[in-house]
């Protein structure tokens, strides 16, 4: 499944930069980064468990795979604010999961 993102150009104000100069890029580096450090394949496992001599107690750990829906990328944070609010991707972006009908056959 492939997702894109489609950045909103009246939303360079809610990441409190300078429209025109950011908006003629074609990769947002705030966006793609955060999209690479959150939609990572983290290594899962257990704590305890054998070889380690007299352990008693084993415990599984669970891990997050790929981010797969809108919703789950949406969620990814750009940026934390000082008064403690958050910047999510779906403030500033639409996103989809679907790709593009790029063969559309109109009237003649």
């Amino acid at each position: 499944m492939v997702t894109r993102f489609w950045r909103r150009p009246v939303c360079h104000a809610v990441l409190g930069e300078a429209g025109p100069a950011r908006e003629a890029q074609h990769h947002d580096p705030e966006i793609v980064n955060a999209i690479k450090q959150q939609n990572t394949v983290n290594p899962a496992g257990q704590i305890g468990g054998e070889p380690a001599p007299r352990q008693e107690f084993t415990y599984a750990i669970r891990a997050q795979g790929r981010l797969e829906t809108e919703e789950e990328f949406g969620k990814i944070v750009l940026r934390a604010n000082t008064d403690g609010s958050l910047v999510r991707l779906k403030d500033v972006a639409r996103i989809g999961t679907r790709i593009p009908d790029l063969c559309h056959v109109g009237p003649n």
